[in-house]
């Protein structure tokens, strides 16, 4: 058994054996290794898994891969001893959806982050509040643990090995939630509620929504936050929504009807709130990694890092808005919470910021019910054409788990997908195409 003593009771005893060179020479190399070192990263498209590589077997000790099965088009998780020699029967596959596994332990994660947002004041958050919010680590660690146990032939059980890896998601979890408060801390908007859902035991009763034939549907979800503010000219409303990937708002697919859930929610809550929107934003969950050099400070690798867990999405076109959600927001600045760059006559600049006005926003709510119904006639008139959407190059027939049962083949020229056209937002909006 390896045991590793305490730095604090090493012995160190310097000079009493001959050197294999001198201290010059050995300062001299040390100087040009660092300087020759490079940084380097591993080049590939594979997106990385929030739970990857922290996840270990019960039986062996060894990591449980993570992988993508192509053939299949799903996520899965197996033990990789077995893997690598399934016939020896070194151990048992551990074979479990990943998918399933993920979101249960953000379902929990994002309870856990409601639960605290709720029992704080957001105004009175300072530094000690914040830094109390690393010692709640061992809270993320029970998540974890519990999800990882979701059945009793498959459990994932953390070992000493876990133990040391699984530091780096709590690390990314608690980081999340600083910045969550820390965002809410600098701005006027205040959470008006969590995990808000349409039902008919949720906060708001389900969207309603007329067909032209008479016939109605009834549409049920879940918002991950609803923020609001007060303002000069009335309430103002923002939908966020919590990612374990990277996500923004693209009109492009808006226009085919492929993100439409935000504005939907934005849409039926102005209505029931009387709220005029501000903005629908994406926080994301991933691990921000940054490149720093020696030369950097603690407090600005601190703000690198801040900035890259600003979040993406559609804000209002106005100024007063702006500043409301992100109070240091100043000329010539770029803001390190909203989509915003504030240019030197204190105004928004439409290049770096992602803005809709009010009009336009009314246009996106008002496209995105009408295209609700259609969706809607669509399905209750039998209509289930094959016609996936392509966005070059991404198309979901790659990760469909019912390709094989379709029977979808587009050919050579994908002359039977829906195509999705790259405009821009003036094209979509302004040459009034909504």
């Amino acid at each position: 058994m390896k045991i590793t003593l305490d730095e604090k009771l090493w012995i160190i005893v310097e000079n009493t054996h001959e050197p294999l060179v001198d201290k010059d020479t050995f300062n001299y190399v040390n100087t040009l290794r660092k300087r020759n070192t490079r940084n380097y990263e591993v080049k590939t498209n594979r997106e990385k898994r929030l739970l990857e590589g922290k996840l270990f077997c019960k039986e062996c000790k060894n990591r449980l891969t993570v992988l993508y099965r192509k053939k299949q088009d799903y996520w899965s998780v197996n033990c990789n001893r077995y893997s690598r020699d399934p016939v020896r029967g070194r151990c048992y596959s551990h074979f479990y959806p990943y998918n399933y596994l993920e979101e249960q332990v953000l379902e929990q994660i994002n309870k856990y982050i409601s639960k605290l947002i709720k029992e704080l004041n957001i105004k009175e958050l300072n530094d000690e509040v914040i830094k109390s919010i690393h010692k709640e680590t061992t809270n993320i660690d029970k998540i974890v643990k519990e999800k990882l146990q979701l059945s009793k032939n498959y459990i994932f059980t953390s070992t000493a090995k876990y133990k040391t890896l699984v530091i780096r998601l709590k690390r990314i979890l608690t980081k999340a939630m600083k910045y969550i408060l820390q965002t809410l801390n600098e701005s006027d908007f205040n959470v008006l509620g969590t995990e808000l859902e349409f039902g008919e035991k949720g906060k708001y009763k389900p969207i309603l929504l007329e067909l032209d034939d008479g016939k109605k549907v009834e549409i049920t979800g879940k918002i991950d936050r609803i923020d609001i503010a007060k303002g000069t000219d009335g309430n103002y409303l923002r939908i966020i929504d919590y990612k374990s990937s990277a996500k923004n708002i693209d009109l492009n697919e808006v226009y085919a009807g492929l993100q439409i859930q935000l504005l939907t929610y934005m849409d039926a809550v102005c209505k029931v709130e009387d709220l005029m929107p501000a903005g629908i934003l994406y926080f994301s969950l991933l691990e921000q990694i940054i490149k720093a050099d020696k030369k950097m400070t603690e407090e600005e690798i601190e703000e690198k890092i801040k900035s890259n867990f600003k979040m993406k999405g559609l804000i209002l076109a106005d100024v007063r808005v702006a500043k409301m959600q992100d109070n240091n927001l100043m000329a010539s600045t770029q803001s390190k919470i909203i989509p915003a760059y504030m240019d030197k006559t204190e105004n928004l600049s439409p290049k770096k910021s992602s803005l809709a006005t009010k009009e336009e926003f009314d246009k996106l709510q008002s496209y995105v019910i009408n295209t609700i119904k259609e969706i809607s006639e669509e399905i209750l008139n039998g209509n289930i054409e094959l016609k996936p959407y392509y966005k070059k190059p991404k198309t979901p027939c790659e990760y469909c788990s019912y390709k094989n049962m379709c029977g979808f083949n587009s050919g050579i020229f994908k002359t039977e997908y829906n195509f999705i056209n790259k405009k821009t937002k003036e094209d979509i909006i302004k040459k009034g195409e909504w």
